[in-house]
C-alpha cells in the first residue's frame, strides 16, 4: 500500500545553498521544536543511556544469540527494578519469533547505532477495563533520537495492564518503534534531515507497518483495529492519524510538504469538525446514563445487573473528554505553528520542508513502506486473517465479563420495547 507519492529526485541547483540552508534549519528548529517532541513532559534534559553503573548488561542468550547481539546495542534501563528490566526483555524475545522483526533487527545490530528502552509515565495515559482486560488508553511508546541514540520510552502502565494484553501489544510495539522509528532516526540525522524526518508522514506510516507485521506474525491477529482501516484505505487512515497527537499534527506528506502553511491551514479546520462531531457524540454517549437509571429505578431491575454496562459508560465517557481535550492541544499546537510560519518573512521553515521533500533518503523509505505495506496484505490473505477475527483468551474474557450483565445493545432494545409499550414512561 502507498502512503504518499514518490519524491522527485533533487536538481543540485535546487536545494538552498550551505549558508541558506543552515539558516533555515536554524528557523525550522524555532517554529517546530515547541511540539516537535511526541511528548514534551518527557523530554526531560539528561543523559539518554543511563549511567554505565545502572546499566544492565545483557549475556547472550544461549536459546537465541540474535537476542543476545540485538542487546548489546539496545540498553535495558530498568530504572532499579529488576522486574521491569525482565518484562522488556521478554518482550524482546517474543518481538524475535517474528520473521520481520528478526531481519530488521539484523539490520540495526549491523547499524551500529547504539539505543535505551525504558518504561516511563505518560500524562494522560489512564489504566481501565476493556471487556474483561485491563489496558490503558494513551500512546504505547515514544521514539526520538538524543544524543546520538535511539531512546524508546514504554508507556509504564504496560506494568498495570492484562499480561494476555501485554503480551500481544509490547513486542510489536518494540519492533514499531525501534525498527520503524529508530533504524531511520539514525539515518536521518547521519544525512543531516533529521528534522524533516521527525515531521514526516512516512516515518510514522513505516513505523505502523512494521509494527503490524510483526503483530500478524506472531500470532495470526491484529491488535490495532487500525491497521484494517489501512489495509482498506491508507490515505483515510494517515489524514485521522494525523488528528490524533499534537505531533502527528505536525507531520507531512509530500504532497504537503510542498505547501505546509495550506496543510496545517486545512487541519486546523478539521481538527475544529472533529471536535464538534465529539462533542455531539459525547452528549449522545451521556444521554443512556438516565435510561440505565429508569430501568434500575423504575422497573426494579438489580444495579448489580449494570456494573459492567456503567464501567463501559465511565470509560467510554473519559475516553471522549481525553480526546477533546487532545483536539484543544493539536489546535493550539497549530495555530502556534502557523502564525510562526506566516511571520517568516523569507519563509525559511517552508523552504527547508521542500528542499528535504526531494532528499533520497525520503525515496528509499518510501520503497520500503511500500515493501512493508505489500508483505503485510500478503501476509493476510496467507493466513486469512479477518477484522472480526479475534484471540480465543479474549473471547473468553469478554464472554466471563458480560456474563450476568446487561450489554448495552440489550440496553438499546430494551428502551426501544419499553418506549413502546410506556410511552408515559418516557415523556410522550
Amino acid at each position: 500500500a502507498r502512503a504518499a507519492g514518490k519524491s522527485p529526485a533533487a536538481a543540485p541547483s535546487q536545494g538552498p545553498v550551505r549558508g541558506a540552508l543552515e539558516r533555515a534549519v536554524s528557523a525550522f528548529s524555532r517554529i517546530f521544536d515547541s511540539a516537535s517532541a511526541m511528548d514534551p513532559e518527557l523530554n526531560a534534559s539528561g543523559p539518554a543511556l543511563p549511567p554505565a553503573a545502572e546499566a544492565k548488561a545483557a549475556s547472550a542468550d544461549e536459546r537465541d544469540p540474535l537476542l543476545g547481539r540485538l542487546l548489546e546495542r539496545v540498553t535495558i534501563d530498568d530504572g532499579g527494578d529488576p522486574a521491569r528490566g525482565a518484562a522488556l526483555r521478554a518482550a524482546f524475545a517474543h518481538m524475535l519469533k517474528s520473521p520481520s522483526a528478526r531481519t530488521l533487527a539484523e539490520r540495526f545490530i549491523a547499524d551500529g547505532t547504539p539505543a535505551v528502552t525504558r518504561y516511563t509515565a505518560v500524562e494522560g495515559s489512564r489504566v481501565y477495563e476493556s471487556n474483561g482486560r485491563k489496558r490503558f488508553y494513551a500512546p504505547r511508546a515514544f521514539t526520538e533520537w538524543k544524543d546520538g541514540v535511539v531512546e524508546v520510552r514504554i508507556n509504564q502502565d504496560y506494568l498495570e495492564s492484562d499480561p494476555e494484553f501485554v503480551k500481544r501489544d509490547l513486542p510489536p510495539t518494540l519492533a514499531h518503534e525501534l525498527f520503524g522509528h529508530g533504524l531511520w532516526y539514525a539515518r536521518a540525522n547521519r544525512e543531516k534531515v533529521g528534522q524533516a524526518f521527525h515531521h514526516h508522514e512516512l516515518n510514522e506510516t513505516n513505523a505502523r507497518l512494521v509494527g503490524w507485521l510483526a503483530d500478524l506474525e506472531l500470532d495470526g491477529f491484529l491488535e490495532e483495529p487500525g491497521a484494517w482501516t489501512y489495509l482498506a484505505d491508507p490515505a483515510r487512515f494517515l489524514e485521522g492519524l494525523k488528528l490524533r497527537l499534537p505531533y502527528y499534527a505536525l507531520t507531512f506528506s509530500n504532497a504537503e510538504l510542498a505547501r505546509p502553511v495550506e496543510a496545517l491551514a486545512a487541519r486546523r479546520a478539521a481538527v475544529a469538525v472533529k471536535r464538534a462531531r465529539l462533542e455531539t457524540e459525547l452528549a449522545n454517549h451521556l444521554s443512556w446514563n438516565p435510561v440505565i437509571d429508569h430501568f434500575a429505578s423504575r422497573h426494579g431491575m438489580p444495579e448489580s445487573e449494570f456494573a459492567a454496562l456503567r464501567g463501559y459508560m465511565k470509560d467510554t465517557e473519559s475516553n471522549y473528554r481525553r480526546e477533546i481535550e487532545v483536539m484543544d492541544e493539536i489546535a493550539a499546537e497549530l495555530d502556534g505553528v502557523l502564525a510562526r510560519m506566516r511571520a517568516e518573512p523569507e519563509r525559511d521553515s517552508e523552504r527547508y520542508l521542500q528542499w528535504a521533500a526531494a532528499h533520497p533518503m525520503f525515496q528509499d523509505l518510501q520503497r520500503e513502506s511500500d515493501e512493508h505495506g505489500r508483505r503485510l496484505q500478503e501476509t493476510v490473505r496467507r493466513l486469512g486473517a479477518r477484522p472480526e477475527d479475534e484471540p480465543e483468551d479474549l473471547i473468553r474474557a469478554r464472554a466471563e465479563h458480560w456474563r450476568g450483565q446487561v450489554t448495552f445493545d440489550q440496553l438499546v432494545r430494551m428502551y426501544d420495547e419499553d418506549r413502546a409499550a410506556h410511552p408515559g414512561h418516557w415523556g410522550g
